[in-house]
């Protein structure tokens, strides 16, 4: 969001950008514009002089929020003055690529943290396989061990009856 100020039937309106390319610029206003009237618009820049633009008020309408008395209003840029459309091209490649930076900055780490989020899956369930196979192991153990006392019963009861 940039400052503007938009001057259009003597009027000036001063807003925020809402929307910014090398037709336009869509603002949002306290007051409302006649659309169709011609305007300047003049864009405030970071680091230097504002960016004017002459056109036509192509919309004017009321946001609907309550307590509210806001418009949005575009303006349609038929003519840049000296070189500014070179300046708001530069400036608005410019915010592309940092914003392509910052969404591949953002998509990595995401990825990193889904690769964190799987490998901890991972971990947790091989946990889980370890914790089981060690349940069942116990649990062999013990029924071998059951296995060895009745088979050492039996046979210590064999050797009573044979000496009886």
């Amino acid at each position: 969001m940039l400052p503007i100020r938009i001057r259009t039937n003597g009027l000036e309106l001063q807003g925020q950008t809402r929307n910014v390319s090398l037709l336009g610029a869509s603002a949002i206003t306290d007051q409302p514009a006649t659309t169709g009237a011609t305007a300047t618009a003049e864009l405030d820049l970071p680091g230097g002089p504002p960016i004017r633009m002459e056109g036509s008020i192509v919309r004017s309408v009321p946001i609907n929020l309550p307590g509210v008395s806001q418009y949005e209003v575009g303006v349609f840029a038929m003519k840049f003055v000296d070189e500014d459309e070179t300046r708001l091209s530069q400036y608005l490649e410019e915010l592309q690529i940092t914003e392509y930076a910052a969404v591949r900055a953002g998509y990595k780490a995401l990825q990193d943290k889904i690769r964190k989020r799987q490998a901890k899956k991972r971990a947790l369930a091989l946990a889980k396989r370890r914790r089981r196979a060690k349940r069942l192991a116990k649990r062999r153990a013990k029924k071998a061990a059951a296995r060895r006392r009745a088979r050492a019963l039996a046979a210590a009861r064999r050797r009573r009856t044979r000496r009886r």
